[in-house]
């Protein structure tokens, strides 16, 4: 059986550290993890990518609503594939909320490719 743990928030971000000729590169990860799955069900997975534009930094705003008796538990925003240095975060709503907008961001002249899952009871 299961405990429920306070509720957690972090945003997780691993350094990779890789030579190449001769010079170092990191690289970042990130993904934004909020709330206790526990015995939450899934409420909806989205995927969302966006191609990388020139010498420009992409936002975009995703709004989730789901029915007044649905209250969000947790939020999982998931990097899918190679890194592009794109930050998650959420900008609305959220935990015990029936709603949230989640903001993604991409690094300048870099895309993204996130999967977003929301949990809740």
């Amino acid at each position: 059986m299961r405990s429920l743990s306070m509720r957690k928030f972090y945003i997780s971000e691993v350094a990779e550290v890789e030579a190449v000729s001769g010079g170092v590169e990191i690289e970042t990860r990130r993904n934004l993890s909020v709330g206790t799955i526990g015995n939450s069900r899934l409420l909806t997975t989205r995927y969302q990518a966006r191609g990388a534009v020139p010498n420009t930094v992409i936002v975009q705003n995703i709004v989730f609503n789901f029915p007044a008796s649905i209250r969000i538990a947790a939020i999982r925003v998931t990097r899918m594939g190679a890194s592009q240095n794109a930050t998650p975060s959420i900008v609305y709503g959220g935990l015990n909320r029936n709603f949230v907008t989640i903001r993604l961001q991409s690094a300048r002249g870099r895309g993204y490719n996130y999967r977003i899952q929301i949990y809740g009871r």
